[in-house]
């Protein structure tokens, strides 16, 4: 029996000023690190829609795991 992968979603807010700042950040160090140690086998990142504010921009990060001990390891 194949055990079945997990998925994380992560929803955060980040300041207007910060954004793409941590956009980047999360493109070019943290997932490319996670790839290659292979603790995540895809991610998706998306700004959330209709959650505008002046304090920030939301985004829903979905991590797909190879399992709960990979996920654990990488939180």
């Amino acid at each position: 029996m194949t055990v079945p992968k997990i998925l994380v979603n992560d929803t955060i807010r980040i300041s207007n000023e910060k954004a793409g700042l941590w956009l980047n950040w999360m493109q070019n160090i943290v997932l490319p690190l996670a790839r290659k140690l292979d603790i995540i086998d895809s991610v998706r990142i998306t700004k959330i829609l209709g959650d505008e504010a002046e304090d920030g921009i939301s985004f829903a990060c979905q991590y797909i795991c190879p399992d709960s001990i990979t996920y654990s390891n990488f939180i």
